[in-house]
């Protein structure tokens, strides 16, 4: 089972923006949520990562995925676009 992981707005977790869904497996959703939302990564102010169970962030989390690469957190958006490591 996945789960899917967002930016939303502080006080108003229902509402995120679907382009910044990722998908996770569960056993991984909390540790990068934490290292997210502590490297403030593509954060403005007011705004977190946030865990969603279901929603229609699944669409946009099939193309976009984080991972671990030798022990860090690595962003694979498509294809053809860079890694992103942070």
């Amino acid at each position: 089972m996945k789960k899917f992981i967002a930016i939303s707005i502080e006080g108003k977790e229902y509402m995120y923006r679907p382009k910044t869904a990722h998908a996770f497996p569960v056993s991984r959703s909390s540790l990068v949520l934490e290292i997210l939302n502590r490297s403030r990564f593509m954060l403005k102010d007011g705004e977190k990562w946030h865990i969603y169970n279901c929603g229609g962030g699944e669409v946009y989390a099939e193309n976009q995925s984080f991972g671990f690469r030798n022990g860090r957190l690595v962003r694979f958006a498509s294809e053809f676009s860079k890694t992103e490591v942070f």
